[in-house]
């Protein structure tokens, strides 16, 4: 959350495992490896003056028998300043962290946006 609040690409790259996959919540769209999801945070939100952020809340942390990685499920939330109002698109992940380098990365992550307001781009949002 702290670095794509502050829209910083190079904290957040830190967080992806080199095999990442990410499902992007509103088109389904598959995000591959860790440093291509960085730079696409940095190209696209990050450089689009109506993003925000995006807030994950999570419900629950589950870690695996074996230690080797955590199922984190929760909610999440997108927020743009549209010309119209502030829009909101939400609603539901998971993510699964595993010890890489010492630390926990994200390997994988899906969300699932089943809502979105304030703004009449949410109907070209889907």
């Amino acid at each position: 959350n702290a670095a794509i609040e502050v829209h910083d690409a190079v904290r957040l790259r830190k967080l992806f495992d080199d095999g990442y996959h990410g499902i992007q919540g509103t088109s389904g769209d598959l995000d591959s490896g860790g440093e291509a999801t960085a730079r696409s945070y940095a190209d696209e939100e990050f450089k689009d003056p109506t993003f925000v952020t995006y807030r994950r809340t999570p419900t629950s942390i589950v870690n695996a028998r074996s230690g080797k990685r955590l199922a984190e499920a929760g909610h999440w939330e997108g927020i743009w300043r549209e010309s119209d109002g502030t829009m909101r698109k939400t609603d539901i992940y998971l993510a699964m962290w595993i010890p890489s380098r010492g630390t926990w990365r994200l390997k994988s992550e899906a969300f699932v946006t089943l809502a979105c307001t304030g703004s009449a781009t949410c109907d070209k949002a889907g």
